[in-house]
């Protein structure tokens, strides 16, 4: 899986310069699970 990521800084006179992060699809399963768990435990 690939995922685009634009940062602000990137945008230059106009023209958008992406930073692109590509994963393996069972790393990026893992990837989501344990955000998940991180934000489920910070929740109020």
């Amino acid at each position: 899986m690939k995922i685009k990521i634009l940062y602000e800084e990137n945008i230059k006179n106009g023209h958008k310069n992406y930073t692109i992060v590509e994963f393996p699809d069972d790393d990026y399963s893992l990837l989501l699970e344990t955000d998940y768990q991180q934000r489920l435990a910070e929740a109020p």
